[in-house]
């Protein structure tokens, strides 16, 4: 019995080396609401990652791409920066999808808001008053 347990175990369970990769940053903050622009997105990953079959875009609220170009994969880092056009005021969300150096795929996408203003805002902070 414990020989089949054991033998269960060890083709059940997944090693940590065959993980797919994980957002681990970004910049600008996932959720984040910035009053200005950035020039670039930064996004870091748990692992290594295959630059050839990694890529991000940033999108405005109209689904209208606004990044500049393919996304530079530092794939040893485990890093992608993507340059921006100058972004005006209003959300923005971030589309990648990332391959890590064992072949294991993710993707993913997160938001945020340029030039706070009260309809911007995220519903939790409007009302709040500066103190």
């Amino acid at each position: 019995m414990r020989t089949a347990l054991a033998a269960l175990l060890m083709v059940t369970s997944v090693p940590i080396t065959h993980a797919r990769p994980v957002l681990e940053r970004t910049s600008p903050v996932s959720g984040s609401a910035i009053r200005k622009a950035p020039s670039r997105i930064l996004l870091s990953f748990s692992d290594a990652l295959v630059p050839s079959r990694t890529d991000a875009v940033v999108r405005n609220a109209s689904g209208g791409i606004v990044s500049s170009g393919k996304a530079q994969v530092m794939g040893k880092e485990g890093r992608i920066e993507v340059s921006v056009k100058s972004l005006s005021p209003g959300k923005y969300r971030v589309e990648w999808y990332a391959t890590a150096a064992d072949q294991r795929p993710a993707q993913g996408s997160y938001n945020f808001v340029v030039g706070v203003t009260k309809e911007l805002m995220p519903a939790s902070r409007r009302g709040r008053r500066k103190r």
